[in-house]
């Protein structure tokens, strides 16, 4: 079953194949047909059954889709598989290229492309793009009973980077070992192509893969019923231009059941971005978040090592380190860090086991690696 079907006019491929793509890099499994509709097959059969399998169908909308055989008969056979469904677990969503009249007034209408139609997809802002693929997310996922995870990525552009001073770039190159020429290629025009960890993959790709393998882990670990699933809920643009929106932003993180802030180390050089990560603060010792700071090479390829001898080597002990899922319901969380070439990690995690059980069972005790000046 896919969880959303493109349907367009072969004459706006450009912008649908660009919709399959964001769709899919965001982790949902998208029918589109160029990829797999099979060539001597009969069209209407595996039309039928495409469109059946599909839980949302997308209608790339414009006056070519309106004057298109194609789009017609998709649109009209899941009207007619789901139009007695009225569950709301079935959505047709009209992204719309131009304003072309639609008979299906009911669509949910997504119209922010109108202005970038005439110039085509090269010349679409980014911005532009993340806002339309942020509400075909939120669109798509509203009825999917997924469990929402506030999420927000303090990395840079490349244009950031063209701002660094000297004094920055010197910090850089001599505190962490990087060349300039070497970061100028972790960066690209918005902050979602940061390649982190010395590789050719984005973060979009990296979180789109862990989306994936956290519902795997879900559905193997705490399946029985309806499976648990998580879907990643992004800031908006808007969080970098509007400090009261990004505090909005941190706030919505606090009431959450689950988020992530995810740090670019290379980030805390500039200004703005420290200035982001401190209205997250408090969530630093709150359970519920998680704060990854990723480093902009790649891991010492000993300390993997480690890891796989000490996951290989360890097992079960060390399950609820490596598996935190599959000891939920008698784990939260493993007081337990793997060494990284120094007593720094050992101390750390032994601070933090001491300061939480001060924090529980001595009211209003702050705990010892929380305080300053001592």
């Amino acid at each position: 079953m896919s969880d959303v079907f493109i349907s367009y006019s072969s004459n706006d491929r450009p912008w649908a194949q660009l919709i399959a793509d964001e769709l899919t890099k965001r982790g949902f499994n998208v029918f589109f047909d160029a990829n797999r509709l099979e060539a001597g097959r009969a069209w209407e059969p595996q039309l039928k059954a495409a469109v059946q399998a599909a839980r949302h169908m997308v209608v790339v909308w414009s006056e070519n889709a309106k004057a298109s055989a194609w789009v017609s008969r998709e649109c009209s056979t899941f009207d007619v598989l789901h139009d007695q469904e009225d569950d709301g677990k079935h959505r047709l969503i009209e992204l719309a290229l131009d304003d072309a009249s639609s008979a299906y007034s009911s669509l949910q209408s997504i119209r922010d492309l109108l202005p970038a139609y005439p110039a085509g997809v090269a010349a679409l802002p980014s911005a532009t793009l993340r806002g339309v693929i942020d509400k075909l997310d939120q669109a798509v996922r509203l009825q999917d009973g997924a469990i929402p995870i506030p999420l927000v990525v303090l990395t840079l552009t490349s244009g950031d980077l063209d701002q660094l001073t000297p004094a920055d770039w010197t910090a850089l190159t001599q505190q962490l070992g990087v060349s300039r020429a070497e970061l100028t290629k972790r960066y690209g025009p918005t902050r979602e192509e940061w390649k982190p960890f010395g590789g050719d993959a984005t973060i979009e790709n990296l979180l789109s893969v862990l989306q994936a393998d956290m519902n795997k882990a879900a559905r193997e670990e705490l399946g029985g019923g309806q499976p648990v699933q998580f879907r990643w809920e992004r800031v908006g643009v808007e969080f970098w231009s509007d400090k009261q929106a990004a505090r909005a932003y941190a706030q919505r993180f606090s009431a959450a059941q689950v988020s992530l802030v995810v740090l670019d180390a290379v980030a805390l050089v500039q200004q703005e971005a420290f200035q982001r990560l401190l209205f997250f603060q408090e969530l630093l010792t709150n359970r519920k978040t998680a704060t990854l700071v990723v480093p902009p090479f790649p891991a010492d390829q000993r300390y993997v090592q480690l890891q796989r001898w000490i996951d290989d080597r360890g097992a079960p002990y060390f399950d609820p380190y490596f598996r935190p899922l599959s000891t939920l319901k008698r784990v939260l969380s493993a007081q337990c860090g793997l060494g990284s070439g120094d007593t720094e990690e050992m101390r750390r995690r032994l601070l933090v086991t001491v300061g939480q059980f001060v924090a529980e069972n001595k009211a209003g005790a702050q705990p010892v690696y929380m305080r300053v000046g001592t």
